[in-house]
């Protein structure tokens, strides 16, 4: 996979800056930059040389506590007598999508419909479906396709011993049991978020993105954030402050300023 630098230090307007290249961030700077008058910056503070064992799906272990992960830790666990817990997070654009198992599981819909009941408005589990639907365009790959471990095996038929129910898709609604997850795999490639949302939006013109730019300061008038700063050498910033800004950027960091609204 080709490396994405980080851009020029000339001065540049955006209409938005989103901070973190990792699953949220990536989706999101695709579906902004789908309209091709909105100018977007997508920052990330890891960087965007991917090692070739991101996509393929075999590979994942090796990922872990290298050097696209952060390499987070627990606090001590008193659950686990004490023990301190590794915590892999994705430090490079596709975030933790380059490193997570690739199961794709929607999550149980009792969860999302507490969600809404708890005052999450739209939060409901036939609220959130259709999103589910939108983003799964792929026909369902399940594990058992990947010449799956005979250990793999011999565990789910323990489980039918000993009376477990045998679930052949763990997101159509029923979760307890035992069976073989879908994957987020694609012709033998892992499907995150950089092969599936990032990439193909960075082809466009209207999305800018810069790596090893890390940001750690943000500049505040009232609730509106109007400007910022970065470390790890980063090459020109920027923030919006409002729904109707601008920013300039540079290398030492990004001021916004507020403009009128378009009249009705």
């Amino acid at each position: 996979m080709s490396p994405m630098s980080p851009m020029s230090s000339i001065k540049e307007d955006f209409d938005y800056v989103i901070v973190g290249a990792g699953t949220a961030g990536s989706v999101l700077a695709a579906r902004l930059t789908e309209d091709p008058d909105v100018r977007v910056l997508l920052l990330e503070a890891g960087t965007g040389r991917i090692p070739q064992e991101v996509d393929d799906p075999t590979a994942w272990l090796r990922l872990l506590g290298g050097r696209i992960d952060w390499r987070y830790r627990s606090t001590p666990q008193p659950g686990l007598n004490g023990r301190v817990t590794r915590e892999p997070r994705g430090r490079a654009v596709g975030g933790t999508s380059n490193l997570y198992l690739m199961m794709h599981v929607r999550g149980h819909p009792s969860d999302f419909d507490n969600w809404a009941y708890q005052g999450a408005a739209g939060w409901s589990f036939q609220d959130v479906r259709p999103y589910f639907e939108r983003l799964e365009t792929l026909p369902p790959v399940s594990a058992a396709q990947h010449d799956p471990h005979p250990a793999s095996q011999a565990f789910l038929d323990a489980c039918a011993e000993l009376g477990h129910e045998k679930v052949a898709d763990f997101n159509a609604g029923v979760m307890q049991g035992a069976g073989w997850h879908h994957l987020d795999i694609a012709d033998g490639r892992r499907r995150g978020v950089l092969a599936s949302y990032l990439e193909p939006a960075l082809r466009r013109s209207n999305l800018t993105l810069r790596c090893n730019a890390q940001v750690i300061g943000l500049a505040f008038a009232g609730d509106t954030c109007v400007g910022g700063s970065t470390s790890n050498g980063g090459s020109g910033l920027a923030w919006v402050a409002a729904k109707y800004g601008t920013c300039t950027a540079s290398r030492s960091g990004w001021a916004c300023t507020r403009r009128a609204p378009p009249a009705r």
